[in-house]
């Protein structure tokens, strides 16, 4: 589709005001789907993964497409598109078998954010999807999130946490604090 406002003048395809939804976009499946083949009009959001850690806590931006400088390039063509499209571009941090994320908001949760915050701003990206798998506890999460919040209070932080049964009684206070 095309950006700007649609038919109506009003709400600009993609944005669907208070309601989201968000697309997830695996680097390692990109050439099944192109993204000039993107249909854009039915999100709000759209994930690029994903970011990994190394074990000094540096950032692996291949997102599984090859060198850096290619997932980099890849990163960058999908947020300028999505952003053309008026859907706000995540970069997703995790996903299975990503380590070292607990071991690097342990060490120094400020640092490890100002990397993340510079590798949103260097491939135009407005957020961060938290999908933390590494068995890192709720805390180091929080700590991570408050941390991006504190840095850049405009940032955009998704966290694909798990579902909740409708009985339960109690909601454990991190995801008070995450949210």
């Amino acid at each position: 589709g095309s950006g700007g406002a649609g038919s109506d003048g009003g709400t600009p395809p993609g944005n669907h005001g208070d309601q989201w939804v968000i697309g997830y976009y695996p680097g390692y499946e990109r050439d099944q789907l192109p993204v000039a083949d993107i249909d854009w009009s039915g999100l709000s959001h759209i994930v690029f993964a994903g970011v990994k850690v190394n074990g000094d806590f540096s950032l692996q931006l291949d997102f599984y497409v090859g060198s850096e400088a290619q997932g980099k390039a890849a990163a960058i063509e999908l947020a300028d598109a999505a952003s053309a499209h008026g859907v706000t571009p995540l970069l997703m941090l995790g996903g299975a078998g990503v380590n070292n994320i607990s071991e690097a908001i342990a060490a120094d949760a400020d640092q490890f954010a100002g990397r993340l915050l510079q590798a949103m701003s260097d491939l135009h990206y407005a957020g961060i999807d938290l999908d933390i798998e590494d068995g890192s506890p709720l805390s180091s999460v929080v700590t991570l999130a408050k941390a991006l919040r504190t840095m850049k209070p405009d940032i955009v932080l998704t966290y694909p946490g798990p579902s909740r049964q409708f009985l339960q009684t109690t909601v454990e206070p991190e995801y008070v604090e995450l949210a």
